[in-house]
């Protein structure tokens, strides 16, 4: 089937399809059945842009199709397990718990799939380390295909994670923050991709992805404990999945400690010293003899932005070590994420719940503008 838009990308799409072959026979049989993509042509840009309008129409398609009757199975099962008195509850907290898990499924299933194959395609590639592998012959004019449609369907992916965050899903504390990543991500990487720096963008995606999906598999699991309650009419089941948010939570801890703090760290001492030692054309004249023009401008840009990422992933790490240390010491897990509106509305209050607070949200959940605060919750069943 051709989609209306399509007409107009014939040569885009056939490239597409051919690169996403051979993507696949590199994946399943370790080699790739295409031949070098010369950046001397230039950026493919056009096929990149239909990489977004497919990643923008597969988010939408796993929202409407999967991901919705998925939330509305799995949340109305916790419904059930909650007791009569506290099942009356405003539609308006229901429907933002429904947005949330929605928004949880399609991002989980979208970083774990993306880091499985960006896992095995670097697993595969020969100067996978030591890490001065990641810049001998480069910036080079000769891409190896699969990696560059893995990169333009990762970009694509931010570009339509873009779109979610902006126009689908409710608005974080930190959306200012995730607004910042996304868009320098997405920079990164093409321009990664467009002067030769093929290696290190690889490396930056799947490190990037590791920890997400421990992240995302906890909000949905905790946000069928919300729908649940606390002291529901069956506390084993309440038990439970508060123990498997707990795991979920602690694996993502100790992931992105690993891999956005340390591993990450280690990619900006490459990046800013190794890439100036080895790259083979560190100078502007070698890299116009390979057909690659303003590559050291390039170059500067990339550390530049390299280091934006890295000022945000210790922003986003002080976040998480307050959590713990409220939930270690203080026994309480607060999401530093969430809005501080204290604005009744519904039955879920800010200052007037007569509830216990000893206990509110673990690190990804948020609150509603009007102050609904979709993870706060009772003591924890003992």
């Amino acid at each position: 089937m051709v989609l209306p838009f399509e007409r107009y990308f014939a040569q885009e799409r056939h490239d597409l399809e051919r690169w996403s072959a051979c993507l696949l026979s590199e994946l399943t049989t370790g080699q790739s059945s295409c031949q070098p993509y010369d950046l001397s042509q230039g950026y493919p840009v056009s096929v990149f842009g239909l990489c977004v309008l497919y990643s923008i129409g597969l988010v939408l398609f796993i929202r409407r199709f999967v991901a919705i009757p998925v939330a509305k199975l799995a949340l109305t099962i916790s419904y059930r397990q909650a007791p009569l008195a506290a099942r009356p509850e405003s539609l308006k907290t229901r429907e933002f718990r429904h947005k949330k898990f929605v928004g949880s499924f399609v991002e989980f299933w979208l970083y774990t799939i993306n880091f499985i194959v960006g896992g095995l395609l670097l697993y595969k590639q020969p100067w996978n380390w030591p890490s001065k592998e990641w810049w001998q012959d480069t910036p080079t004019r000769d891409v190896d295909a699969s990696v560059m449609i893995f990169g333009m369907f990762y970009a694509a992916r931010y570009c339509a994670m873009l779109f979610s965050l902006t126009v689908l899903e409710p608005r974080k504390k930190d959306f200012f923050e995730m607004l910042l990543h996304h868009l320098v991500t997405v920079a990164l990487v093409n321009l990664a991709m467009a002067y030769g720096y093929v290696r290190i963008a690889l490396v930056v995606m799947v490190v990037f992805d590791a920890a997400d999906p421990f992240l995302h598999m906890a909000k949905m699991i905790n946000y069928m404990k919300q729908a649940a309650g606390s002291q529901g009419d069956f506390p084993s089941y309440v038990w439970f999945i508060s123990q498997i948010t707990d795991a979920f939570l602690a694996c993502f801890a100790i992931v992105f400690t690993v891999t956005r703090i340390f591993v990450y760290s280690y990619i900006v001492y490459s990046v800013s010293i190794e890439s100036y030692r080895y790259t083979r054309c560190a100078k502007e004249e070698c890299a116009i003899q390979e057909g690659l023009n303003n590559v050291s401008f390039a170059h500067h840009i990339c550390v530049l932005l390299i280091w934006i990422i890295n000022f945000l992933q210790w922003f986003w790490f002080k976040l998480l070590v307050k959590v713990i240390y409220r939930t270690v010491v203080e026994g309480v897990s607060e999401d530093n994420r969430s809005d501080a509106s204290s604005q009744e509305d519904g039955d879920v209050k800010g200052k007037t719940s007569t509830k216990p607070q000893a206990r509110v949200v673990p690190l990804g959940t948020e609150t509603t503008s009007d102050g609904e605060s979709e993870g706060e919750d009772d003591k924890k069943t003992k």
